[in-house]
C-alpha cells in the first residue's frame, strides 16, 4: 500500500496501480517504494518521505509552468491604429478653418488638412499591419484570428455596425433638433429629449424582450428582421427628417431593429464559439462594438464640420451644419445598414449549413 499526502490529505493507493492523475503525473513501480514510504505533494513538488529515517528525496514531476501573459504589444498597436484613424477623420475639416487656426501660411504648415490626414492614415495602416503580424506570432494574442471563422466574423461585424449606428444617432439628432431654422428646428434641450424619448423607451423594452423573442423564434429570424428594421429606420430619417413626429417614429423603428440585431448577433457568437474560446470571442466582439461606437460620432462630426452654412441668429452671424451634412450622415448609415442585411443573410445561410443546436 502506497500512502500519498496531497493538500494535507492522506490518500492510500495500492502499489499495483500507477499514479497518473491531475496536472502532475508520476509513474512508479511497486518495488521502487517500500510500504513505509509516503509521497508528499507541496507547491507542485513531490517528495518521497521514508517514515523510518525521515529522509526526504525529491521526485521530478511534469507540470505545466506556462503562464498566461498580456499581449501588450498587440494592445499598443491596436490602440495606435484606432486613434490614428479617428484623428484622420477629425482632421478632415475645411481649409478655411485650418487656415484660421494655424495661421495664414496654410500650405507650408504641417497641420494642413492634407498633410495631417495623410500622416495619420499612414501611421494607422502601418500599425494595423504590425498588429496583424504580432497577433499571428504571439502565443497569447489579443485577437485570435484562428477562431474567427465566417460565422463569428459576420456576427462581430454586425455588432460593430450596431454600435456605430447607435452612437451616430446619439450625436446627430440633438444637433439637428437644436440647430436654428431653416436647417433644424431651433428647439430647446427639453423638446430634444421628448423627440428622442421613443428611441429610449423602445430600447428599454425590446432590449430584454428580444431575448424571449429569440427563444421562441430562434436567433436567425430576429437577426435578419433587426437588420431590415434598422435600414428602414435610417431610410425614414434620410427622407423625412424635416418633421419632429416622423423623426420620433423612425427612431422607434431604428431602436427596435438595433435591439434585435444586437441580441441576435451576440447569441450567434455565444453558440457558435468553442466553449474554451467563448470568453475570447465575446471580449473581441465587445471591443469591436466599442470601436464602432467611436467611429460613428467621429464620422458624423466630420460631415457636420466639412459641410456648414452661415445663418443669422438674433442679428449674429454663425456657422452651423448644413442640410447636406445631415443627409450625408443618414445616407452613410443606410449604407452600413444594407451591409448588415447582407451579412445577416450570409450568416443565416452559413448557420443553417452548420446545424448548430438552439441557433436556428
Amino acid at each position: 500500500m502506497l500512502t500519498i499526502e496531497y493538500s494535507r490529505k492522506l490518500i492510500k493507493i495500492p502499489l499495483e496501480h500507477s499514479i497518473c492523475k491531475g496536472e502532475s503525473s508520476i509513474s512508479t513501480k511497486s518495488d521502487s517504494l517500500s510500504k513505509n514510504k509516503t509521497l508528499n505533494f507541496e507547491n507542485d513538488e513531490v517528495h518521497e518521505i521514508n517514515k523510518d529515517n525521515k529522509n526526504v528525496h525529491p521526485i521530478k514531476t511534469e507540470t505545466n509552468n506556462n503562464k498566461i501573459q498580456i499581449d501588450i504589444k498587440g494592445a499598443l498597436t491596436l490602440a495606435i491604429t484606432i486613434v490614428s484613424f479617428l484623428l484622420a477623420l477629425t482632421f478632415l475639416h475645411s481649409n478655411t478653418e485650418t487656415s484660421s487656426l494655424f495661421g495664414d501660411n496654410y500650405y507650408n504648415s504641417f497641420y494642413s488638412t492634407g498633410s495631417a490626414v495623410l500622416a495619420f492614415i499612414i501611421v494607422g495602416v502601418v500599425s494595423l499591419i504590425l498588429f496583424i503580424f504580432i497577433e499571428r506570432r504571439t502565443k497569447f494574442p489579443l485577437i485570435n484570428f484562428k477562431i474567427f471563422d465566417q460565422t463569428i466574423l459576420f456576427s462581430t461585424l454586425i455588432i460593430m455596425i450596431v454600435g456605430m449606428s447607435m452612437f451616430m444617432v446619439f450625436q446627430t439628432i440633438p444637433i439637428l433638433i437644436q440647430t436654428p431654422i431653416p436647417v433644424g428646428f431651433g428647439e430647446d434641450p427639453i423638446t430634444t429629449g421628448k423627440i428622442q424619448l421613443p428611441f429610449s423607451i423602445v430600447l428599454l423594452v425590446f432590449g430584454p424582450a428580444s431575448g424571449f423573442i429569440i427563444s421562441r423564434l430562434g436567433t436567425l429570424k430576429p437577426l435578419v428582421l433587426g437588420s431590415f428594421l434598422t435600414t428602414f429606420g435610417f431610410i425614414g430619417l434620410f427622407f423625412f427628417h424635416s418633421y419632429e413626429f416622423v423623426i420620433s417614429v423612425n427612431l422607434a423603428i431604428l431602436s427596435a431593429g438595433l435591439s434585435f440585431a444586437s441580441v441576435g448577433a451576440m447569441n450567434v457568437i455565444i453558440l457558435a464559439s468553442p466553449s474554451e474560446y467563448s470568453g475570447v470571442t465575446l471580449g473581441v466582439s465587445s471591443l469591436l462594438r466599442i470601436i464602432g461606437c467611436s467611429i460613428g460620432p467621429a464620422l458624423a462630426g466630420m460631415y457636420m464640420q466639412i459641410n456648414q452654412t452661415n445663418l443669422s441668429v438674433n442679428g449674429i452671424s454663425t456657422n452651423v451644419p448644413s442640410q447636406l451634412s445631415f443627409d450625408l450622415i443618414f445616407f452613410s448609415a443606410i449604407i452600413m445598414s444594407v451591409i448588415s442585411i447582407i451579412l445577416s443573410i450570409l450568416l443565416a445561410r452559413k448557420v443553417l449549413k452548420m446545424s448548430i443546436p438552439k441557433l436556428t
